[in-house]
């Protein structure tokens, strides 16, 4: 029986980048007397295509298919897809419930995303969907009441610290000649990772994304019960957030924990609920256990395009703090497509701002070449999203029924999506270091949070380089790093 869920082996991501070839560790072979000591192993592959170890005596010895992890996967580059989803074992719905016991304490987790793609499925509100989760959540057999937590939180500090890396960016001299790119789309980083490396990877912002940034608050400063372990799940619109935590640089050596133990799409746990029988749209809601993480409400505002908003939010403060301008209106220009759009600031006539949006491989791969030819007058910043449409119509999200029109499905999750959109004009900074289309009301409990954790001395100074950033690795092409593996 397949160790996978059934949302995982049904996935029909179709981005594929380009070919794979083997797997450089077909099978797991042991380290025996000989091999050591430098004796010859001589391997047989009969006609079924297993392995066998040949002894100097003539005896066979079978071989057991290696265990590939994550890790391996991220740190090779025979094959290039955003979701590499059939090595994902340790990220599924069996691992979760294998740790859904009397001695963890569970940390749920949800994007906004996931969230709108529950409630577009299930015809509900925003609000209903988080109650009715909550009771579904605190049903299973956990140590403590599970805490359910807002990604839009830890999403607003990464808004906060990108916005202020990038105003760090242009004012230095250092900084290289170019777009700062996101880096909240794993699919993204592991395209650059492995395609382009150092052509590209230094113009990548180090800031990481809203569900890393609260796997390291949970892991750091807000555990809900001391005495007892964290068991962090993510529920996510894409399987590449997958990827993401297993991260060797997620890893604290420290607390010899990951800062998010398992990642759910919400077509897991959709499917999740069926699996159980559960009546989804007939339970009760319950409201959230407190916590220092959830703001001032259990759903914060989300503003800002269906992808976290990073295009708009670092464009009011960059115009703010490098013009004095406080941006009222943003007026989007369409350049190659609906998924390609820019937006542009112009102080007496000149433009000094130049952002875009690009979503798809497709416009990915337009900035891609744009970067490696140095094109001058290019944008400033870029908020780059592997999936057409943004994060709403990710890999993950719950998939239209058959013979729905998907182009419906994913107008209904926009629209709930957008029920977090208030307006942003005319909305005043609470100091000078907000941005103008700060979503909370001011001071909002995310600005409250990093004030009081990353800024005043330079001990906050380096808890705010630990815990808001992260970095990135060439990966080396396979054909360099593991010549026999090209196949002839």
């Amino acid at each position: 029986m397949s160790v996978f869920s059934s949302g995982l082996q049904i996935s029909g991501i179709d981005d594929f980048m380009g070919p794979s070839q083997e797997c450089i560790k077909p099978v797991q072979v042991p380290k025996t007397p000989a091999s050591v000591s430098g004796g010859i192993m001589r391997i047989e592959v009969d006609d079924g295509g297993h392995y066998f170890e040949l002894g100097a005596d003539g005896s066979k010895a079978a071989l057991e298919p290696t265990k590939i992890t994550l890790s391996d996967c991220l740190a090779c580059s025979g094959c290039v897809t955003t979701a590499e989803s059939v090595l994902i074992e340790a990220q599924g719905v069996t691992e979760f419930f294998r740790h859904v016991n009397d001695e963890e304490a569970l940390v749920v987790t949800i994007s906004p995303q996931s969230l709108a793609s529950l409630a577009a499925h299930y015809s509900l509100s925003l609000a209903d969907t988080l109650g009715k989760l909550a009771t579904f959540f605190q049903s299973l057999p956990t140590a403590t009441t599970p805490l359910i937590l807002d990604a839009a939180f830890s999403r607003e500090l990464s808004l906060l610290e990108s916005a202020r890396e990038f105003v760090e960016w242009r004012l230095a001299s250092s900084s290289p000649t170019g777009p700062l790119l996101t880096s909240a789309c794993p699919g993204w980083v592991c395209y650059a990772e492995k395609t382009h490396g150092e052509a590209v990877l230094p113009f990548m912002s180090t800031t990481k994304s809203p569900q890393q940034i609260m796997g390291a608050l949970l892991r750091r400063y807000c555990k809900p019960d001391a005495s007892k372990p964290i068991y962090h799940v993510a529920i996510m619109p894409c399987y590449d957030k997958k990827l993401e935590a297993s991260r060797e640089d997620f890893y604290d050596d420290l607390l010899k924990t990951r800062d998010v133990d398992c990642v759910l799409a919400t077509s897991e746990l959709q499917q999740m609920l069926v699996d159980r029988k559960v009546d989804f749209a007939s339970l009760p809601l319950s409201p959230l256990p407190a916590s220092p993480l959830l703001g001032d409400g259990p759903l914060m505002p989300h503003p800002g395009g269906t992808s976290g908003g990073y295009l708009e939010y670092v464009f009011r403060y960059a115009a703010q703090e490098l013009y004095g301008v406080q941006v009222q209106e943003i007026e989007y220009h369409q350049v190659r497509n609906s998924d390609f759009q820019e937006i542009v600031l112009k102080v007496d006539g000149k433009v000094v701002l130049k952002f875009a949006r690009a979503n798809g491989f497709r416009n990915i791969q337009n900035i891609m070449r744009a970067i490696k030819r140095k094109r001058k007058n290019y944008y400033d910043y870029i908020e780059v999203m592997a999936c057409p449409g943004g994060c709403t119509n990710g890999g993950g999200q719950i998939k239209p029924e058959a013979l729905s029109d998907p182009k419906q499905l994913l107008a209904r999750v926009n629209a709930a999506y957008d029920t977090l959109n208030p307006p942003t004009s005319g909305v005043s900074p609470s100091d000078s270091s907000t941005p103008s289309s700060l979503p909370a009301s001011s001071p909002s409990a995310p600005l409250t949070l990093y004030h009081q954790l990353f800024k005043g001395s330079k001990e906050k100074d380096e808890a705010r380089h630990r815990d808001l950033h992260t970095s990135f690795h060439a990966v080396p092409k396979l054909e360099l790093k593991e010549p026999r593996s090209i196949l002839w």
